[in-house]
Parts: C-alpha cells; structure tokens; sequence
C-alpha cells in the first residue's frame, strides 16, 4: 500500500489515464482553436493552461509517490 488504501498498481493506472487524457484533450483544444473567435481563443488557451498545469501537478505527485 502506498497512501491510504491506494495500491502502487493504482497509482500507475491514474498517472497512466491522466497523462491519456491530457494528451487527447490537448490535441482536441488544438484542432478547435480555428472555429473560435479571437476573444474565445485567448479565454480557451487561459483555460487551457490551468487545466493543463493542473493536470501535471497531479502527474507530478502520482510519480513521486510511485518512486517513493
């Protein structure tokens, strides 16, 4: 057990799913920039790298605890 009934298998999985996501949610933000507008395409790209930082973060935290 690694943090609080979370198995390191676990652990693996969500980083694994996380970073899947991520990298199809990104390429899906990109393909759409040209349908949006200026004013939408600046909030959706703000948007984007809060999601997007968010996201590492998590990936970031699920690698430490899987190498510790």
């Amino acid at each position: 057990m690694t943090t609080e009934g979370t198995t390191l298998d676990d652990l693996q999985y969500y980083r694994k799913r996380l970073q899947e996501t991520v990298d199809q949610l990104t390429n899906l933000d990109d393909s759409i920039h040209s349908l949006l507008n200026d004013v939408d395409y600046a909030t959706d790209v703000e948007n984007c790298e809060v999601y997007t930082d968010s996201a590492k973060c998590a990936i970031y935290k699920a690698t430490h605890a899987i190498d510790s």
